[in-house]
């Protein structure tokens, strides 16, 4: 209770559940990025523990619960887009990329700008002139595209891997 309290992870759910809501209310393939972006953006400042130094001098294991709390991140930002009416493939590989983002921008700048990475992705999947190369933009590639699925994987396993090991920088 008191880690959940810590990681702010009420608001967390609350934006959560704001943006399963937005996406049942727009229910289109792009509210899909927008709608895991805003999952994971919220969710992001939680990967982070109000003191720093308790966190690295606390006598418990702390790889295994960021990983479980980054997993937990990605699966919940997952299920929050699942009203959409897209393939629960794309829902699944929008959260995944975008969580190892948040997980690893929390460990580059920090966790107050844990968010700045599945943003940019978010802004680069929009920009002008990127439709045809799919590893840039791919938040809203269809389902089966593999250079999309490719770019979540690896930013996935990216992010929990250096999350789960490093923790927040020190930024």
């Amino acid at each position: 209770m008191l880690y959940a309290r810590s990681r702010r992870l009420g608001v967390a759910m609350a934006a959560m559940a704001g943006s399963t809501v937005l996406l049942g209310v727009l229910g289109h393939a792009q509210a899909v990025p927008v709608g895991s972006t805003l999952s994971v953006t919220v969710a992001s400042t939680g990967l982070m523990g109000v003191n720093a130094v308790l966190d690295r001098t606390a006598s418990i294991r702390w790889p295994p619960r960021r990983a479980a709390h980054l997993i937990g991140m990605a699966v919940l930002a997952g299920l929050a887009g699942l009203p959409a009416a897209v393939p629960p493939g794309v829902v699944a590989r929008d959260a995944l990329g975008q969580a190892g983002l948040a997980g690893a921008g929390v460990t580059l700048f920090g966790g107050s700008f844990g968010w700045c990475l599945p943003f940019a992705a978010l802004v680069v999947t929009y920009l002008p002139g990127l439709a045809r190369i799919p590893v840039a933009t791919w938040l809203a590639q269809p389902a089966g595209s593999t250079p999309a699925l490719v770019a979540a994987l690896a930013f996935g396993v990216i992010g929990l891997l250096t999350y789960s090991a490093i923790g927040r920088g020190r930024v």
